[in-house]
């Protein structure tokens, strides 16, 4: 099945093929390209090339995942994560992110080719067409400095907010 919309500004379009238990979903708009297979609880019964599906969760997912692939290639999907310590430094090189975050090493991970990466002081942007990997990523990059919740330190999201714990009361 194919579903297209073109308007001035909006234009995208869907592709869906089901088979027995899987689903491939293809959105494609003036972002890019996102493709991907679901697998589904139960298998689809067909009758006069209509589907129906057995499991109410299995339709859920398919709706969920074509609203996010829409999305995607409209407007795409941004993060922003600000770095907050003394001395906490990141820096990009080649395909690679490297972060100072109170170690004695340097932290490193390779950045998804689907993910752009922008940096900008103690900021680190992160933007991609795809949802999955750009949380993904940003959850990894999270996770290289916990927060410290009775400073209020380590890597948090632009909007996070922290309670702080009370220290020691003497």
């Amino acid at each position: 099945m194919k579903y297209s919309q073109n308007k001035s500004l909006n234009t995208f379009e869907i592709e869906y093929k089901i088979a027995n238990k899987s689903v491939k979903i293809k959105s494609s708009g003036k972002m890019g390209v996102i493709t991907k297979e679901l697998k589904l609880k139960e298998p689809a019964i067909q009758s006069n090339n209509i589907y129906y599906l057995k499991n109410h969760g299995d339709s859920r997912i398919i709706i969920g995942t074509m609203k996010q692939q829409i999305q995607g290639v409209l407007a795409g999907f941004c993060i922003e994560l600000k770095l907050v310590g003394l001395g906490f430094v990141v820096h990009k090189v080649g395909n690679t992110l490297v972060l100072d975050v109170g170690y004695s090493h340097y932290r490193s991970c390779l950045i998804p080719k689907e993910v752009v990466v922008k940096l900008e002081g103690s900021q680190i942007i992160l933007y991609s067409i795809n949802k999955e990997k750009v949380t993904t990523f940003a959850s990894l990059l999270k996770t290289f400095k916990k927060i410290n919740m009775y400073k209020g330190t380590g890597i948090l999201g632009i909007n996070e907010k922290i309670k702080l714990k009370k220290g020691k009361v003497r």
